[in-house]
């Protein structure tokens, strides 16, 4: 759980970057949103190709998490944008990772995967408010939090089952390439909205960072109950039609 607080509060905080990074760094808020193509992209990869290479382990925990410190010191630390977006692959790398053996463990027993799946909304909610705040000390500020919310999770000593194996195989089921093939299509769409949207809510819509913010935090406690929500549904692709009316 405190592993994915910090990978939560990692891509919560990307909306909030893009401007200090953008005037510290001296580069456009195109560019600057590399950042997340960086850190998603990497998160990506990792957590599709490390679970098939490796088992879970306490060593594998303990080093994406001393990764995602690192890298969140040296970023407040860098004066390179060059060299940010180096720091940033490791970050995204240590989340990829977490996010594995949180669910790799939390499918070991049916009420921790709802426990898993509500930690990211919980955390946004409260995230987006709270970098709104820090961006306002700049870059390292937020950076250094970063850093922080990764250390507890040090601390801890999660248990996964002796003897297990990496998972080599294939999934054969046709229904489940469809919906992997939708949640990417999915996301694709949405992580750039995602990303920009603090930049249009400030510049085209006038809003203060604050109020910007508790929208972050609306949309993350819908998504709370959405992860909760545990009822079979009938017509299960109502859910994503209404992303499509929320858009228009």
């Amino acid at each position: 759980m405190l592993a994915m607080v910090a990978s939560t509060l990692m891509f919560s905080a990307t909306p909030f970057l893009l401007g200090p990074v953008a005037e510290e760094f001296e580069v456009g808020r195109g560019l600057a949103g590399g950042i997340s193509v960086v850190q998603v992209g990497v998160f990506a990869i990792v957590n599709l190709d490390v679970p098939r290479i490796v088992s879970p382990s306490q060593n594998l925990y303990r080093v994406a998490l001393g990764a995602m410190v690192a890298s969140g010191l040296l970023s407040a630390w860098t004066g390179s944008f060059w060299l940010l977006l180096v720091f940033r692959a490791f970050a995204g790398a240590g989340a990829g990772v977490l996010t594995w053996l949180a669910w790799a463990d939390a499918m070991r027993y049916e009420r921790s995967m709802a426990a898993v799946s509500s930690i990211g909304p919980i955390t946004a909610l409260v995230g987006a408010p709270l970098f709104a705040f820090v961006a306002e000390s700049g870059v390292d500020a937020i950076y250094a939090v970063l850093a922080v919310a990764a250390v507890p999770g040090l601390f801890t000593r999660p248990q996964y089952p002796e003897g297990s194996r990496p998972t080599r195989k294939r999934s054969r089921s046709r229904s489940n390439r469809v919906l992997l093939f939708a949640l990417a299509l999915m996301t694709f769409s949405g992580a750039s909205l995602f990303v920009y949207q603090s930049v249009a809510a400030t510049e085209v819509l006038g809003m203060s960072a604050t109020a910007t913010s508790f929208a972050f935090s609306l949309n993350a406690g819908a998504g709370l109950l959405g992860a909760r929500y545990s009822r079979s549904n009938v017509v299960p692709g109502r859910w994503m039609a209404s992303i499509a009316v929320g858009a228009f």
